[in-house]
């Protein structure tokens, strides 16, 4: 910032610092994002703010934490703004939920046995994630969901959310440990298979989510 070169273009563009804010400086975001969507006249109410803060969250390394990705949502606005009118779904079109929140919400249906929900959302992550990256998520959820399951009342000792750890308790009581054993090695043979290009992402990841569905 101290450099000729940024102070010459700080004059003639709009700069942008991208700090890395945590699920923690989720107001914050807020704020700002209201702001930008100011300057752009784009007219977003409280709830479609709160979402797009919610939308722009990117795993952090920390289990159950969160970065916001500021220029997601600056892309997000630029995209909006030349729109003639507004809408949850024009949101949504242009900021598809973060993979992270999709897992969470298919492992909740898939260790209910709810299929019907389990297919509708395999179908969203199919159109709009990356393969790769949705059986990376699964398997670090799943992982999680182990730990909490074999620790017991151990579990708030563990390195994870609150928020998370009150959803992974919920559908560890689900699944008896015989299943869980027998989903972890598949889970792990699956993800042997793939390195080995013996099956693809999606059949890896499609396989799991149907055993824990269908166990």
């Amino acid at each position: 910032k101290r450099t000729k070169t940024y102070k010459d273009l700080s004059k003639q563009l709009k700069v942008i610092a991208a700090d890395y804010w945590t699920d923690r400086d989720e107001a914050r975001a807020e704020q700002w994002l209201a702001a930008l969507a100011r300057e752009q006249d784009l007219s977003l109410s409280t709830d479609q703010i709160k979402d797009m803060v919610k939308r722009a969250e990117i795993p952090a390394e920390r289990p159950g934490q969160f970065f916001i990705d500021q220029m997601q949502l600056v892309q997000a606005v630029q995209s909006l703004s030349v729109l003639d009118e507004m809408s949850d779904e024009s949101i949504a079109a242009v900021m598809p939920p973060p993979v992270s929140e999709t897992i969470y919400r298919l492992l909740e249906h898939a260790t209910k046995r709810d299929r019907k929900d389990v297919d509708r959302i395999l179908g969203e992550l199919h159109e709009q994630q990356d393969p790769h990256l949705a059986f990376a998520s699964v398997a670090k959820q799943w992982s999680q969901l182990v730990m909490v399951a074999l620790s017991g009342h151990d579990a708030t000792t563990l390195p994870i959310h609150p928020y998370v750890l009150t959803k992974l308790r919920t559908q560890a009581r689900e699944i008896s440990h015989s299943d869980l054993t027998q989903l972890t090695r598949l889970a792990a043979d699956l993800d042997a298979r793939l390195k080995n290009s013996e099956v693809s992402a999606w059949q890896a990841f499609d396989r799991f989510m149907m055993a824990i569905t269908l166990r």
